[in-house]
């Protein structure tokens, strides 16, 4: 009556003398603490609510509520710590378990977020908070085909939801359902028009499928809406690129450019000018960028393949030195820097490359391609022809490598196999 009145010194001071005749009484402590809060004074509001857990520690309200508080403090293990006990406390209940498996989701452990959950979505299958967070711990464990299942489920809940059709489309996209992500995406933009990551993931939906005039007549819509976007004028520019038109895409992420820097968008900068012609400011804009960002070995890995291409092997096998040095455990630059030597004939150098490579990709086809022609190059033909054919196997439509074992098995004097495996090829083809 006290609190409806708004006397609230009046409610604090019987809520204070219910506590001192029952002592972690929930409710008193509970309304103090909201006084507490109120006042901007948390220390006493955990204070009250631990007082509670002290005499009743399976109170489960106020363990979540405590819980509540300690994530506005940050303190995700302690937040971790509470849901637990309250899990304890009541197994059955769904509402803490659901908030741990956000917890565990959001701290990047997908995996610990289902076991958390998996019991109370037995219970509560259609339940949207626990369809949600399942739904994403399995894409986040590339668990594709559950997640779309997840989703559907969600979906039939929340027919309305564009967030829910938007995690539809992602789970496709995982399973390879190509239509079924575009029928996902269109009913998220129908659900909600404004919503930019949809509309987004259309557009770029729209480009990969080389479906332009859609592309572009999407693209411009969002452009009305959003005129100065750095993610509109990426996006025009990778429309532009798939069409070929390169300049253009040149202009559209130099807009972008001037507003927002990155790895990948310097990237695609950088393959526009080079498609376009301009090899010289390709290369230019990946010097400068790597000079500011030492350990951006992807787009090293671009600058050394543009110095492969333009010949200017030296600068190219540097710019591999440097990444076999930084990420000594990949095996990209070792078999990169392998093909190198190999062709410029230091083959010893070359095997040694090859060889580490191997040890840290051993049924990587494009590896064993490689040391194949150099294990050639030395006339032991017989080991050359067993790994080309297990990389053909594995990349049943690589001409390269299939034209590679052509030339090993010729080599090896089986002829009438090399004719056989060109004649397959050209086949393919």
């Amino acid at each position: 009556a006290q609190m409806a009145l708004k006397d609230e010194e009046g409610a604090k001071a019987s809520f204070e003398k219910a506590l001192e005749i029952q002592p972690g009484r929930p409710d008193a402590a509970n309304n103090l603490a909201s006084f507490a809060l109120k006042e901007k004074r948390l220390d006493q509001a955990v204070q009250y609510l631990k007082d509670v857990l002290k005499i009743r520690p399976g109170h489960v309200r106020t363990i979540l509520r405590l819980a509540r508080i300690e994530a506005q403090r940050g303190n995700r293990d302690e937040v971790g710590k509470l849901l637990e006990k309250a899990i304890e406390a009541q197994p059955d209940a769904m509402l803490p378990r659901l908030l741990l498996g956000r917890l565990r989701l959001s701290g990047g452990d997908p995996q610990r977020a289902l076991t958390a959950i998996e019991p109370a979505l037995r219970k509560n299958q259609d339940d949207p908070g626990l369809l949600e967070v399942a739904g994403k711990a399995y894409l986040a464990t590339h668990k594709f085909a559950d997640a779309a299942v997840m989703f559907r489920r969600l979906v039939e809940k929340q027919p309305g939801s564009a967030e829910a059709h938007f995690l539809l489309a992602r789970a496709y996209a995982g399973t390879g359902e190509g239509r079924s992500v575009k029928d996902s995406l269109e009913a998220a933009v129908k659900a909600d028009g404004k919503n930019l990551r949809a509309r987004i993931a259309l557009a770029r939906l729209l480009i990969s499928a080389r479906q332009f005039t859609d592309a572009e007549a999407h693209l411009a819509s969002l452009k009305q809406a959003r005129p100065d976007s750095s993610i509109l004028a990426t996006l025009e520019g990778d429309l532009k690129f798939a069409q070929g038109r390169y300049r253009d895409a040149v202009s559209a992420y130099e807009r972008a450019a001037k507003n927002v820097s990155g790895s990948m968008l310097t990237m695609k900068l950088a393959r526009a000018h080079w498609a376009s012609g301009e090899k010289g400011k390709s290369i230019s804009l990946l010097q400068n960028w790597l000079a500011k960002n030492l350990k951006d070995n992807g787009l090293r890995l671009q600058l050394a393949t543009y110095y492969r291409e333009d010949k200017r092997l030296d600068d190219a096998k540097r710019e591999y030195g440097t990444m076999i040095n930084q990420m000594p455990d990949n095996w990209v630059p070792r078999n990169e820097m392998a093909w190198l030597l190999f062709k410029a004939g230091d083959i010893k150098s070359a095997l040694s490359h090859a060889k580490k490579a191997r040890e840290l990709s051993p049924r990587n086809p494009l590896v064993m391609d490689t040391m194949a022609l150099i294990l050639m190059e030395q006339g032991e033909t017989s080991q050359a022809v067993g790994l080309l054919q297990l990389a053909l196997k594995s990349l049943p439509k690589n001409a390269e490598i299939g034209y590679h074992l052509a030339q090993a098995f010729l080599k090896d004097g089986s002829r009438e196999e090399a004719h056989r495996v060109l004649a397959e090829e050209l086949a393919n083809k």
